[in-house]
């Protein structure tokens, strides 16, 4: 076994299986035209939430997930359902809902926020429980129009009219419910003025930023710094009813009862630092006590929970320990269901979690949640069932080609995965990176996971992987640096020859780099000795996000040289033949798509006129059996080329989820042609891309169905038809003249009659003829020789496909093609007629008429012609979009002094034509009594004609 033949692992910044004939045919159009593409959403469900809150009647929970924006759920989180619409998730690939709040007054009203991770920011109001959301930021932009990063978001209790908002500009304050807001940060240190949570307690607001804590005095308009420790930086408040604030900074717990006047540091476990959330719990009865949940980070970073049973003056050993938190990933907010004094939900990295019980148990609750941020794209191991997909969440593994997933990375201080590499060489080594930047190593096809440190002091900040294509035990990792770097000293590009064990610096970082950060890596078996990185950089002649580019080694990753430049945030991909591609986002000096056929020694411009310009990029892909690539851009979607990158077109996603969500990752599977992953804000997605004609393809049913024919002389000389289409259902082909259709095929949807798919075909040649049908949704072929010499035999197969579904099939590999002669019509099979008017059907020159009847058992009527070219034509019988029979009328004078006349049917009907010259009279006659097929005629000697012809 092999596995996935590219070793390609990119790093998702913030800011694969012959793809060539589906992709030809999918391209081909006036540039920017869309071309279908159909999907279905394959899991996994979870993903990162960063905020949870509940409605003011406790009845329905709401929970924030970054660029998946906002879920809703009505049954304490047992299933969810996205609520973003009038939400801007992915405006520029940045807006991130990072918190949720309810209006304590009204269970119809929400706010959101975004801020926790950079880029564009807001806040927003819901008025009907999240179906429909309004921005609500008048008053917040600063001169240049750039809105505050928001962290809370909190309404008075008395007046719930009135909004405080946390922002990294201060704090706003708006007394309309956020219609309109007005600077409140008076009293705040003006030089850091960031907030970061906002408590009442007692009718007086706290608000804990990042010189300490602060009172507000409605009546100076101002705030007041009460607590300052340090310098040190507050991030949690909890107000204790009964008059205690709590007050959290990094590894400090301090409590104030004169509502902040003084304050008392509490014993906080020293070996527990950092207290990142607190959540008061009711006394379960009366003469009880409150108590207090802490969520905290351990040193290495992972998450625990601690309770206090005395209002938080004590705090015994955490409880569980904090291992027993390691599912849960980083714990990020919990809330208390309104009334309820048991009834918790928390938060996390790795979705929701629910407690029934003062959080001693809690259940993992995603069916739904579709926040799975991709980091990468998918891959296919050796056996190419099991696939890999990273997110922000976990490491999703699935054995059954992504039916079902199951999440690994368990015993990780961190279980978000940035990059996967492969081994070509041993299908059971899989190279990794994850969130906290720690290179990993699996031995079991990605089932468990080991970290391993590439510098001694285990300050490496690992981006992404390369793994050898040959060695399983030698991989290349880049390591994020540059002079503004604390990393600075460990950045470059490591390799290993002895499966990690230890590490060498193979490149090193020019003195005089602000920003070293690898974006993509690849290898290739064909190339063993290439590896390759594309790697964003500033030095000190950069102005802003414009420079980077690609690093080649041609020594196994010994050493490593660069190769082009003034490429940005640079995208990286490899075609089947060896081609490399490269794009730099909107902001490089080198602009556009460029390409390189002598791995990376020369390179030119590509896509120019098909390709959007002035876009960021988000993802690279390309096919390993051909020449297709794909590239998503924010806010642009997804552009798709076979032919290496020369001419692009726009690909129409049908099935994926709102508008807005970004495509961060591609992948192409590597066995199944035409089928794509696509990595987005709301899940991973699997589809195919649909037919659309080209020159020589029909297209039939709707785009699923492909039909090519290509055809042989007796003398030898072959060809490809080229296509006429005719009907949604019907096509047809010219083999030697445009005027002269030679060939008919149908393909119709008979699973309401024997749950498969037909393919009918008539001819109007006696050369030989072999006609190719593709199921585009599963890959099945099917091909119809017809040997020449002799009329064309019809075909009636209805047992041609499977696949009645309308739901995308999954990607178990298909089965053999299958060649298949004539085949007889099912017996018994009915189709509804419809009575149509007659229409008569003139040829060659309007001078042949033809008319025709059709028969059942139990019914009959008159044929409807159509007429395609000057000499051929077409009839139908039960529907304009059924045809039944191809006929022309040929002038064969010059040959054998004769009018010719040529019919190939599609039906098993009675029929009667009559094709009359409409000068001298003559008649000529077809008929065929119902049952059995309609035989070809090949009629040379029909008409006597051609002195009148002249």
């Amino acid at each position: 076994m092999t596995s996935n033949p590219v070793a390609r692992t990119p790093h998702r910044r913030p800011l694969p299986c012959a793809l060539a004939l589906a992709l030809s045919a999918a391209l081909v159009g006036p540039s920017g035209e869309a071309h279908a593409a159909r999907f279905r959403y394959i899991g996994p469900d979870g993903g990162s939430l960063y905020g949870v809150t509940f409605d003011a009647d406790g009845d329905s929970v709401y929970a924030a997930s970054g660029l998946s924006g906002v879920f809703a759920s009505t049954d304490d989180g047992a299933t969810w359902q996205p609520a973003n619409q009038g939400l801007s998730t992915a405006a520029a690939s940045q807006a991130r809902v990072s918190g949720v709040t309810a209006d304590p007054s009204d269970p119809q009203r929400l706010y959101a926020f975004q801020g926790r991770f950079g880029g564009l920011y807001g806040v927003y109001r819901s008025d009907d429980g999240g179906a429909t959301w309004a921005p609500i930021v008048e008053g917040l932009a600063d001169p240049q129009g750039i809105l505050p990063a928001a962290s809370d978001l909190l309404a008075d209790p008395q007046a719930p009219a009135e909004l405080w908002l946390a922002t990294a500009r201060g704090v706003f304050r708006s007394f309309d419910r956020g219609a309109s807001w007005q600077d409140a940060s008076g009293g705040l240190d003006p030089n850091n003025p960031r907030t970061n949570r906002l408590a009442w307690m007692r009718g007086r607001l706290f608000v804990a930023a990042q010189l300490g804590v602060y009172r507000w005095s409605e009546t100076a308009q101002t705030w007041t710094r009460v607590l300052d420790f340090n310098g040190s930086r507050f991030d949690v408040l909890a107000e204790v009813p009964g008059g205690v604030l709590l007050a959290a900074g990094g590894s400090r717990l301090f409590a104030s009862s004169d509502d902040g006047d003084s304050w008392q540091e509490l014993d906080w476990f020293e070996e527990f630092p950092q207290v990142e959330e607190l959540l008061v719990l009711p006394p379960l009865g009366p003469g009880g006590q409150h108590e207090v949940l802490a969520v905290f980070a351990e040193p290495n970073g992972a998450r625990g929970l601690a309770r206090s049973t005395d209002g938080g003056v004590t705090w015994p050993e955490p409880s569980p320990a904090p291992g027993a938190f390691e599912p849960f990933g980083f714990l990020n907010r919990l809330a208390l269901r309104p009334g309820s004094s048991t009834e918790i939900a928390l938060a996390s990295s790795r979705g929701f979690f629910w407690s029934s019980d003062r959080g001693a148990t809690w259940q993992r609750r995603v069916a739904g949640l579709r926040a799975a941020l991709p980091q990468d794209a998918p891959v296919a191991l050796g056996d190419r069932e099991t696939w890999l997909y990273p997110s922000n969440a976990t490491l999703h593994r699935s054995a059954d080609f992504g039916e079902t997933w199951n999440d690994v990375g368990g015993g990780l201080v961190d279980r978000s995965f940035f990059s996967i590499a492969p081994s070509a060489s041993d299908p059971e080594v899989v190279w990794a990176t994850n969130g906290l930047r720690d290179v990993l190593k699996s031995l079991d096809s990605g089932s468990t996971w080991q970290s391993i440190m590439v510098d001694d002091a285990g300050l490496q900040l690992s981006r992404v992987i390369a793994a050898d294509p040959q060695d399983a035990e030698r991989a290349v990792v880049g390591q994020f640096g540059g002079s503004t770097s604390f990393f600075d000293p460990y950045e470059g590009l490591w390799r290993t020859d002895d499966g990690g064990a230890t590490w060498q610096r193979v490149f090193e970082v020019p003195s005089d780099f602000l920003v070293f950060q690898p974006e993509a890596a690849l290898s290739h078996p064909d190339e063993p000795d290439h590896v390759y990185f594309a790697v964003h950089y500033r030095d000190g002649g950069s102005a802003g996000f414009t420079d980077g580019g690609i690093f080649r080694s041609t020594d196994r990753g010994a050493s490593f040289t660069e190769v082009i430049d003034e490429m940005s945030f640079p995208e990286l991909a490899r075609t089947a033949a060896g081609r490399l591609v490269t794009i730099g986002s909107s902001t490089s000096r080198r602009q556009g798509m460029w390409r390189s056929s002598d791995g990376g020694d020369t390179w030119q411009r590509v896509g120019e006129g098909s390709l959007p310009e002035g876009l960021i990029p988000l993802f690279l892909a390309a096919d390993f059996g051909s020449e297709a690539l794909f590239v998503s851009f924010a806010g642009a979607g997804v552009y798709a080329s076979e032919d290496g990158g020369d001419s692009w077109r726009r690909l129409e996603l049908q099935g994926l989820p709102e508008p807005t969500f970004e495509v961060r990752s591609i992948a192409v599977l590597p066995s199944f042609p035409r089928r794509l992953l696509l990595g987005t804000d709301g899940g991973l997605y699997e589809g195919v891309v649909e037919c659309v004609p080209t020159a020589t393809a029909l297209c039939l049913e709707g785009g699923r169905f492909r039909v090519e024919a290509d055809f042989t002389t007796p003398l030898g000389v072959s060809g490809s038809g080229e296509a006429v289409p005719l009907t949604a259902d019907t096509g047809s082909f010219w083999f030697f003249d445009p005027t002269n259709l030679e060939l008919v095929v149908k393909v119709l949807d008979g699973c309401g009659v024997n749950d498969r798919q037909w393919v009918f075909s008539g001819g109007l040649t006696d050369v030989a003829v072999t006609i190719t049908v593709t199921d585009t949704w599963t890959d099945t072929v099917r091909t119809f020789e017809r040997e020449g010499g002799v009329p064309f035999p019809p075909l009636a197969e209805v047992d041609a496909f499977d696949g009645c579904s309308t739901e995308l099939p999954t990607a178990e590999p298909p089965g053999d093609p299958a060649s298949s002669r004539h085949a007889p019509l099912a017996p018994g099979h009915a189709i509804a007629a419809v009575s149509p008017q007659s229409t008569d059907l003139l040829l060659l020159g309007d001078r042949f008429r033809v008319t025709g009847q059709w028969t059942t058992a139990t019914d009959s009527g008159a044929a409807v012609g159509v007429p395609v070219t000057s000499n051929t034509g077409y009839f139908w019988f039960f529907g304009p979009d059924n045809v039944e029979l191809l006929i022309k009328v040929l002038d064969g004078c010059d040959i054998n002094d004769r009018v010719w006349v040529f019919a190939g049917g599609l039906t098993d009907v009675g029929v009667v034509f009559e094709v009359e010259d409409t000068v001298t009279g003559q008649r000529r006659t077809l008929q065929k009594d119902p049952g059995g097929l309609f035989e070809s005629v090949l009629d040379t000697s029909a008409f006597d004609v051609c002195d009148s012809l002249q």
